[in-house]
């Protein structure tokens, strides 16, 4: 299983030189992979997920076991908090065809319950049901927002060895990014 997160609203630019570099160490191995006979391994894949990075940097994909320890920290440095998903109500067709008033409030309260941002009492950063399924969850700028300030205002030297390994990882660090341009408008979708 794999999520795949997309910011929501207005998105980083491309930078053309993080392509070229990319694709050129993709490139690189692929030369190698041709003259070797080899599947590549984990260079190969390495190289081409830099590479779709490079290319849409408002999109990543991340493995479950990556994503799992990414779930731990957050909870560790108050940037999310275990919640159980709700309910979410299928948009039903119990409407004649022709009421799309009907429709669309069918589908604007199912948008509701995918947005759901709980109570302050009830904590603050991200629901973490929204990243234990790619259930087309939506994660609002306001909740990357508090994460992202609570990642900063964390004393990260008093975390366990096992989530400082995770946190000095390159991929934390380019999910920090994007949960801070996410905070800025729009949020993210969970897929």
């Amino acid at each position: 299983m794999s999520y795949e997160l997309v910011i929501l609203g207005e998105k980083p630019p491309v930078d053309s030189a993080k392509v070229a570099e990319a694709k050129e160490a993709l490139d690189a191995i692929q030369q190698e992979m041709k003259a070797t006979g080899s599947d590549g391994g984990d260079p190969y894949r390495t190289a081409y997920f830099d590479h779709q990075r490079a290319l849409r940097p408002w999109w990543r994909k991340y493995k479950h076991p990556i994503f799992t320890a990414f779930r731990q920290v957050m909870v560790e440095t108050g940037m999310g908090r275990w919640t159980s998903a709700p309910e979410i109500n299928e948009v039903t067709e119990d409407e004649p065809a022709g009421n799309l008033d009907a429709l669309a409030d069918q589908l604007e309260a199912q948008r509701a319950q995918l947005t759901m941002v709980l109570p302050e009492d009830e904590g603050v950063g991200i629901p973490l049901h929204k990243f234990s399924s790619n259930d087309m969850w939506i994660v609002t700028a306001t909740e990357c927002g508090e994460a992202i300030t609570a990642w900063e205002e964390a004393d990260q030297s008093a975390l366990d060895a096992e989530v400082q390994e995770t946190i000095t990882h390159e991929r934390w660090q380019d999910f920090i990014e994007l949960l801070r341009w996410a905070s800025r408008d729009g949020g993210l979708g969970v897929y």
